[in-house]
């Protein structure tokens, strides 16, 4: 499901999304369902459903937490929506993504968070903070060969100025950007 998140694959993702939702919930995987709940919150982002997904972000973030990466996704996209609404608890939020993405060390959502960061930056008037924050993740989504992230964080340096290489492979809509 991650990687349909990932790589914007909506259709089949929302599909999956809800077999393993209902599967989680029938088996009493509360850790797995946190973590599928806050991927569908960044899919409900990634759809403009924004009151959806502050809806599903902030079910995982009331709930106990369950080791791993079971609340990342859903702090991600509570961030994201922060950012964009210019809520007062944005700063809060990012850092809390921000330690929690390092905490588990999973490049994705490194590179997600700080993604979010570049953003907040550049809503902020802050271009050196945004190529400073994007460069965090340009790199190790490049080297990792991700279209989407690797083009995207690609957007936010050339916003601020910078002219990162652009591999073939990344992701189209940010290529012809």
């Amino acid at each position: 499901v991650f990687i349909g998140v990932e790589f914007r694959d909506y259709r089949q993702t929302r599909l999956d999304l809800d077999r393993s939702l209902a599967f989680t919930q029938a088996n009493d995987l509360v850790g797995y369902g946190q973590y599928l709940l806050g991927l569908r919150a960044c899919w409900r982002l990634d759809q403009g459903e924004w009151t959806a997904a502050e809806r599903d972000a902030r079910h995982v973030l009331d709930q106990p937490e369950q080791p791993g990466v079971s609340v990342a996704p859903a702090l991600y996209a509570l961030a994201r929506l922060h950012v964009r609404r210019a809520d007062e608890s944005v700063v809060d939020t990012l850092a809390s993504a921000t330690d929690k993405a390092r905490a588990n060390g999973v490049w994705q959502l490194i590179a997600m968070v700080v993604a979010a960061r570049a953003e907040h930056a550049w809503l902020a008037g802050e271009p050196d903070q945004v190529a400073v924050e994007a460069a965090l993740g340009y790199e190790l989504a490049k080297r990792a060969r991700h279209p989407w992230l690797t083009g995207e964080l690609a957007w936010w340096l050339r916003r601020a100025g910078k002219d990162p290489e652009v591999p073939v492979w990344t992701a189209e809509p940010y290529r012809l950007m």
